[in-house]
């Protein structure tokens, strides 16, 4: 049992910190074509892992906390193409 809570332990927090990347991520222009193809990435991941962790039948909190990393990697993603598109 200790071995299963570490591990719920260590997912949700690579979920937190795919959310809190995401949001700062969105704030910076990635400058050049490698810093972009790794935001892109970064926040293709944290929509994928907030749309799972929403996806699950867990508790009101933990679908609140995917949904707020996969609003992050939503943003952050639109923001790239955006602004790549303008450019």
């Amino acid at each position: 049992m200790e071995s299963l809570a570490l591990l719920a332990a260590v997912i949700m927090l690579v979920l937190m910190l795919l959310g809190v990347i995401s949001l700062i991520a969105v704030f910076r222009k990635p400058k050049t074509s490698g810093a972009r193809g790794l935001f892109t990435a970064m926040h293709i991941a944290s929509i994928f892992a907030g749309g799972w962790l929403m996806s699950l039948p867990v508790g009101i909190g933990a679908r609140f906390l995917g949904l707020i990393v996969f609003a992050a990697g939503c943003v952050g993603l639109l923001r790239i193409f955006r602004g790549t598109s303008r450019s």
